[in-house]
Parts: C-alpha cells; sequence; structure tokens
C-alpha cells in the first residue's frame, strides 16, 4: 500500500495549463467581482437624477451593501470549509452576478436595497474562497505570484465599470450598466467543468477517481495506484469553525491578520471614498482631481505585477512591509509644494502600495492558516477588515467637513495606517521565531 501527500504533491509540481486554468478562472471571477463592487458608485449621479430617490437614500443602502460584505465574507468563507472552495466560488458568482443583473430592473427603494446588499454578500465572499483555492492549487514557487496576480481582478474591474460608465451613461444612462452584471453568469458554466474541487473535500468524501485525475493534471509524471491512500496536512481535531481561530498558538496571530486587514481596508476605502475631494480640497480643479484619480488606481497593476517576483526574493513578511512603509513615507512629501506632475508620481506609488499590499495580506493570511480552516480565517479577516474600512468614509465626511489640509487627509489614511501594518508584520514576525506556528510556511 503506498501513500500519496497531496499537499507536497501539489507544492513541488510544476507549472502547467491546469493551475493557468484555475488562476485565469479565479482572476476573472474577481474582475468581474470588482465590476460589481465598482458599477453601482459609477452609476450613483445617473441613479439620483433618474429616479427622483434622495441621495440620502442612496446613502443609507450603500451602508446597507457594506453590511452584506460583512456578512458574505463570514458565511461564504466558512461555507467552503463545509462543502468546498468550487461549490462557493460559484454561489458567490452566482450572487453578486444575479443580483447586479436584477438592480438594473428595480424601480423601488426597498428593490435598490435588497439586490444591492445580495450583491455585496457575493461580492465580498468570493474573495476569501479565491484565494484559499489558489494557495492550495499552485506550485510552491509560483504561489505568491499566483495569488497576488490574481488580485489584479479587483481593481482592474473597479476601472472596468468605469470605461462601461463613461461610454454606457451619456446615452444609455444606469440600468444597462446593472443589466452588464448578468454576464458573469456564464463563468459558472466553465467552472462546472474546469475547476477543480478542494482536496480536502474529496478526501473526506472518498472520490478516488476525482482525486487521481486532479492528480494527474497537477503532475503528469503521477500514476495512481488502487489501494494508494492520500494524506493531507489536516489532522482529525482540525474543524472550519470559528474556534479554530484561536487554538494551537493562533489567537494573537489572528487578532494581527485582522488588524492588518482593517488597516488596509481603513485606507483604501479612505482614499477611494474621498481622493477627488481632497485634491479639489487642495486647489485642484475637478478635472485634475479625476486625473489625479485615475493615476491613484493606475498604480495598482505594477504595485501588484511586481509584488510576486520581490516576495519571492526578500521574502513574503519583508515585502509586506516593504509596501507598507514606502508609500507611508512617500506621501509626506505632499507637506512640500509639488506640481502636478510630482503629485501624480507620489499618488501613483501610494496606489501600487495599496493594491499591492492587499494581494500580499491576502497571501500572507493564505499561508498562515492550515488548509482546514483556511477559508474561515480568510473569511474572518475579509469581514473584520471591511469593518475597520466602514470607518473609513465618516472619518473622511469630518476631515472635509473642517477643511483639514491635505496633507492631515494624507497623514490619516495613508502614513498612521501604513506604518501600524508595519508594526502588526514586525510582531507576527517575532511571534513565529518563538513559537511553531503555520506562518512559518512561505
Amino acid at each position: 500500500m503506498s501513500t500519496v501527500n497531496v499537499p507536497k504533491t501539489i507544492d513541488q509540481s510544476k507549472m502547467n495549463r491546469f493551475f493557468v486554468i484555475v488562476a485565469v478562472l479565479a482572476f476573472l471571477g474577481l474582475l468581474f467581482d470588482g465590476y460589481a463592487q465598482g458599477v453601482y458608485s459609477t452609476s450613483l449621479p445617473s441613479l439620483i437624477q433618474d429616479t427622483g430617490i434622495e441621495p440620502t437614500v442612496f446613502g443609507l443602502i450603500g451602508s446597507y451593501t457594506l453590511y452584506g460584505m460583512i456578512a458574505g465574507g463570514i458565511i461564504f468563507g466558512m461555507l467552503a470549509d463545509k462543502i468546498g472552495n468550487k461549490k462557493v466560488f460559484m454561489l458567490a458568482i452566482g450572487f453578486y452576478a444575479m443580483f447586479t443583473g436584477l438592480m438594473g430592473t428595480a424601480t423601488t427603494v426597498w428593490q435598490f436595497s435588497l439586490y444591492q446588499v445580495l450583491t455585496g454578500m457575493g461580492a465580498a465572499g468570493i474573495a476569501p474562497v479565491t484565494f484559499a483555492m489558489l494557495a492550495e492549487y499552485s506550485p510552491l514557487k509560483n504561489r505568491i505570484q499566483l495569488i497576488n496576480t490574481t488580485t489584479l481582478g479587483m481593481p482592474l474591474g473597479r476601472m472596468l465599470s468605469t470605461l462601461a460608465g463613461m461610454a454606457i451613461l451619456p446615452s444609455f444612462g444606469w440600468r444597462p450598466m446593472f443589466l452588464i452584471g448578468f454576464i458573469p453568469l456564464i463563468l459558472i458554466v466553465f467552472c462546472i467543468f474546469y475547476l477543480p474541487e478542494s482536496m480536502q473535500k474529496l478526501i473526506k468524501d472518498d472520490k478516488r477517481e476525482k482525486i487521481q485525475k486532479i492528480l494527474k493534471l497537477v503532475a503528469p509524471e503521477y500514476t495512481p495506484s488502487i489501494d494508494e491512500q492520500y494524506e493531507t496536512e489536516i489532522r482529525p481535531s482540525d474543524k472550519g469553525s470559528f474556534l479554530s481561530l484561536f487554538r494551537n498558538g493562533m489567537a494573537v496571530n489572528t487578532i494581527l491578520y485582522w488588524l492588518i486587514m482593517a488597516l488596509c481596508m481603513f485606507i483604501i476605502y479612505g482614499l477611494v471614498t474621498w481622493l477627488p475631494k481632497m485634491m479639489m480640497g487642495a486647489g485642484y480643479n475637478l478635472g485634475s482631481s479625476l486625473t489625479f484619480f485615475f493615476t491613484f488606481i493606475l498604480g495598482s497593476i505594477p504595485g501588484i505585477l511586481l509584488s510576486g517576483p520581490l516576495a519571492n526574493k526578500i521574502g513574503l513578511k519583508n515585502t509586506l512591509s516593504l509596501y507598507a512603509a514606502v508609500p507611508a513615507l512617500v506621501v509626506l512629501l505632499l507637506m512640500l509644494k509639488l506640481d502636478t506632475i510630482l503629485v501624480s508620481i507620489v499618488l501613483f506609488v501610494l496606489g501600487a502600495g495599496m493594491y499591492g499590499l492587499l494581494g500580499l495580506i491576502f497571501t500572507f493570511i493564505s499561508v498562515s492558516y492550515p488548509l482546514a480552516f483556511r477559508g474561515t480565517g480568510l473569511g474572518w479577516a475579509n469581514a473584520v477588515g471591511r469593518f475597520g474600512g466602514s470607518f473609513a468614509p465618516m472619518t473622511g465626511g469630518i476631515l472635509i467637513a473642517q477643511e483639514a489640509s491635505l496633507i492631515t487627509n494624507f497623514i490619516v489614511f495613508a502614513t498612521v495606517p501604513f506604518l501600524l501594518i508595519v508594526i502588526c508584520v514586525v510582531v507576527s514576525q517575532l511571534i513565529a521565531k518563538k513559537a511553531a506556528s503555520p506562518i512559518n510556511r512561505e
């Protein structure tokens, strides 16, 4: 009787067509997710004008959406550990695609509210499942690069919603913008045929033929035998529950992961919501402010693409610290009187650091939790992060109302939270050196 160590087989495999397909499907899931999250804010001016509903009502709907996202991150993450990543990945796509599309048919406040909340649940639920899936199905030497590159789907999806709005809203209004949201339902069909189920689920259900088929795709040199047994890193005592995140020495690390994610989301929600208004308050006109905002989002592309190779070279935790420290210091240049080009460069670096950091954090958490409750860990970190991010729009509103200076805004939304992230990472490193922990696996 032979024994196959499944995680080790995947770790030692070489990049091939199977892993590329998984990564592409994951990327498309996050791309459409980014569109689903961005289309509401892009269409909001047209929605207000066409429906006659008060802006404050749509503001409340936006807040409800955020709470739907918090719930989605927790529910879908924990569900993935119960029924498998593949089913939950498709379920999350179905949620945000169906209800984004239905937003295009809405006529009443309760319909807008219900559809947007359910869209938020699916949009937030897909991220933890996606990164848990990629952490399981990727060669070890390519893992960081694959996860980080896939993260690029989220900002690109937001950019796609902006470009679609520029082309569609002036002539056709807001309804087609949301009806486009039905398109990702097609992606589910491809997932049914090409996306593998979690090995944890397959081994638990004793699906030997499927296990052998996937292992053959993972490692073409693998030859199955009739009586072979399959090993995973999962112990009988491991369960995908909330309490698992605080057992076996994981409690302090879990709190640190939550803090890191909350600080990162605070940066993202603060800058994405208020950056154009901040720049206008500093004396720039609306056109320049929107150009600055586009430059800021554009920085996400090199920021994410470079983070993987850098992490492979100097280590994941060192790269994470670097991505937090550099933008924290670069934004202090705004204390000087800079011309438009230099301000654009500062914002480009800030966008690169912010979005690159998000991908690194998801990777950091993905490889730090055991497979048995990886989805649960990512789901809770994602949910707590969004809860922390929910304080950013309110904080920005206070700063804008008090006519705070540009540098004050950036210290609050960039320098301070970035540096706090560095501190959290350093503390987690110190803990990892003192006790055996999954965090040591990079």
